[in-house]
């Protein structure tokens, strides 16, 4: 069952103080870090949360079942494709259109 939007903010706050801890004892144990070493931590934390939020989001979504085409319907399919990628779907359009109905 999905989560509710406070079960997800819940979770993602809470991760984000795992990291922010996390950062806060390094620097805690770090004497004179450098612009680089604080740069490399911070986009390691950036990446794991980053993934964090976009798994979040993407679980929300709802599941769709891709198309699946009989082969008959993909045979009807073909002709129009054709005329589409071949830039000459106007004048096979005025060419069917003008058809008789059965």
């Amino acid at each position: 069952m999905p989560r509710t939007r406070d079960e997800l903010r819940a979770e993602l706050k809470t991760e984000a103080e795992r990291l922010i801890d996390e950062l806060v004892a390094w620097s805690d144990q770090v004497n004179a870090p450098t612009l680089t070493d604080i740069e490399d931590q911070v986009l390691k934390v950036r990446k794991v949360f980053g993934e964090k939020l976009a798994d979040a989001l993407v679980e929300k979504q709802p599941t769709v079942e891709p198309l699946t085409w009989s082969r008959p319907g993909a045979e009807r399919m073909l002709p129009i494709r054709t005329a589409i990628l071949s830039h000459a779907f106007d004048a096979w359009w005025q060419h069917a259109s003008a058809m008789p109905l059965n």
